[in-house]
């Protein structure tokens, strides 16, 4: 499925690529939405989620796959959060990191809020700083899940990776950049002396690590290092049968002459998704971004033109 956020809609294709359905219920009737937000599909895929995105008064939409007809409609307290998952105790965890949201009257930053039974319960690595309603975030999405469902979540200002269930959060993995490392606790000062320290001092070091993937063949985190004042986002990447190690920040595309290279990032370009599928590493390509002209021809898969869809690339893993 693809959510197109300007369109507010939700299209499904086949595994071809073949246009099969849209939810496009965009309005003020019983059974539409006036902000499209998250969307949650079931394990069966007989059924949607979609999260109408309006705060205290949102509501949470349930409709048929791929008829889209109306089977559940109730309110629902959403915060503000930059991204949000489903665990597999029907707990939705939202990623609100360094947003002001109010939890019981009292204003929190807590980078994790809970959300069971449409009600907000729990927040998780409280915090309270000053935001003056300025916010930012280094990237779109903090959370992944495997084959097990399992979901996990990568904080900011924090090498520490945390699989979330049973409403807590457990660490699982910690990344070591040493000496490269930022300075973390700048992640509890106001976000304007955030933004200060990050654009002035964080030359030649390492920062935001973000899990992309983790699961019982390969693990893949990606990570920004700051260079001559750019920050490059670099990727790791482990298979852990064969304990083979890749560790850079460019990956060439050996398969196709386009693109030239590719990314092993569940966020990269804001374009959100999970980094494998089923035995496949995928990469999103967006032809914007890769396309130095209109259009091109490349033997391997046709015309493309700069306005595209994204592409999705699948690439097999070897051991």
């Amino acid at each position: 499925m693809q959510l197109i956020n300007s369109q507010m809609q939700v299209l499904v294709f086949d595994k071809k690529g073949k246009f099969i359905s849209k939810l496009d219920k965009k309005g003020k009737g019983p059974d539409e939405y006036s902000l499209l937000g998250p969307v949650f599909i079931s394990d069966d895929e007989k059924y949607i989620e979609v999260i109408d995105l309006l705060g205290d008064k949102s509501h949470l939409f349930k409709y048929s796959n791929i008829e889209f007809d109306l089977i559940d409609r109730k309110d629902f307290s959403a915060p503000s959060a930059n991204s949000c998952r489903k665990g597999n105790d029907n707990i939705y965890y939202f990623s609100t990191q360094q947003i002001d949201n109010s939890i019981k009257g009292e204003i929190t930053n807590a980078d994790i809020v809970m959300v069971e039974n449409s009600k907000i319960k729990k927040a998780l690595f409280e915090k309270r700083i000053i935001t003056n309603n300025m916010t930012f975030s280094p990237t779109s999405e903090t959370f992944t899940k495997n084959k097990k469902n399992e979901l996990f979540v990568s904080l900011m200002y924090n090498n520490t990776f945390f699989k979330l269930s049973n409403k807590n959060a457990y660490p699982i993995l910690t990344v070591d950049f040493g000496e490269y490392s930022i300075n973390n606790s700048i992640g509890l000062k106001s976000t304007s002396d955030q933004e200060k320290y990050l654009e002035k001092d964080t030359e030649g070091l390492a920062s935001f690590p973000i899990l992309n993937a983790n699961d019982s063949n390969v693990l893949a985190f990606s990570y920004y290092f700051k260079e001559n004042l750019k920050n490059n986002l670099h990727q790791y990447i482990k298979l852990k049968k064969s304990k083979k190690v890749f560790h850079t920040k460019e990956i060439v595309n050996d398969i196709t002459s386009f693109p030239n290279n590719v990314f092993i990032s569940s966020y990269f370009y804001a374009v959100n998704h999970e980094v494998l599928y089923q035995d496949f590493l995928v990469d999103i390509v967006l032809p914007w971004y890769h396309l130095k002209e209109e259009e091109i021809k490349v033997k391997e898969i046709g015309e493309i033109k700069i306005n595209d869809n994204p592409i999705i690339l699948l690439m097999k893993l070897k051991e």
